[in-house]
């Protein structure tokens, strides 16, 4: 959860617009529906995972994140 407060409050910071889904609170059939999605990037299913146009960053990697928003 520390990683995923890290990656909202970056963005936050840096003015950018940006969606989130918490799993966990999904409905089953829902929260397997998204998995499937997730998996397509992150097989692992480590979370949190930031998705840029098909590129996935696990954890919080906040150099990477920027340098594939090219905002570094």
């Amino acid at each position: 959860m520390l990683f995923l407060r890290h990656s909202k409050r970056m963005f936050d910071n840096e003015g950018l617009d940006y969606t989130y889904t918490d799993l966990d609170l999904l409905p089953e059939e829902e929260q397997n529906a998204q998995l499937s999605q997730i998996r397509k990037f992150n097989p692992e299913e480590s979370f949190p995972v930031v998705i840029i146009d098909n590129i996935a960053i696990v954890g919080y990697q906040e150099e990477r994140i920027k340098q594939e928003l090219g905002i570094l």
